[in-house]
């Protein structure tokens, strides 16, 4: 379930770069030590990569095809 969540954000990161535009997006997904990762790269080579904790902490960053690289961090309070 982790990855699935994972692969969604990175949907919807890609989403808000391009409005409007369909893209076919490749994802990978796994989990190892409690670390939830999925990695996806779209038609233009735009790249993103996202953790996730056993917690539900979750830091995203994305790199489009001009090198601008921005980061997204959602924290759970507990």
């Amino acid at each position: 379930m982790v990855g699935g969540s994972l692969i969604v954000s990175s949907f919807a990161l890609f989403g808000g770069a391009m409005p409007g535009i369909a893209q076919e997006v490749e994802c990978e997904a796994y989990e190892e030590d409690g670390m939830g990762v999925a990695v996806c790269v779209d038609d233009d080579g735009n790249t993103a990569v996202s953790v996730t904790d056993e917690e539900g902490n979750q830091v995203t960053i994305v790199e489009d095809e001009e090198g601008n690289e921005y980061t997204e961090i959602i924290e759970v309070e507990q």
